[in-house]
């Protein structure tokens, strides 16, 4: 099964360590390429935003199964979403 997921991250280089968690496998001992395709099958990134108001909107457009949110947002806090 491959769950959906959306990033709220205001900091770039966060959203980029939170896909890089994703879609990486635990450790980076042995066949790395096929711990890589199995994480990659079990997670989709489907969207990654920085603020409330493009959050709500691309929330409004897909119904993810994960979010990963941030709580400091620059237009307000995270968990008011």
């Amino acid at each position: 099964m491959t769950y959906s997921v959306v990033i709220i991250e205001d900091e770039v280089e966060v959203a980029k360590l939170l896909v890089q968690y994703l879609l990486l496998p635990n450790g980076v001992t042995g066949n790395q390429t096929a711990k890589q395709n199995l994480r990659q099958a079990q997670y989709q990134v489907v969207g990654i935003t920085g603020n409330l108001s493009a959050a709500t909107a691309l929330l409004h457009a897909i119904e993810p199964d994960l979010i990963l949110l941030d709580i400091h947002l620059p237009d307000g806090n995270g968990l008011d979403l």
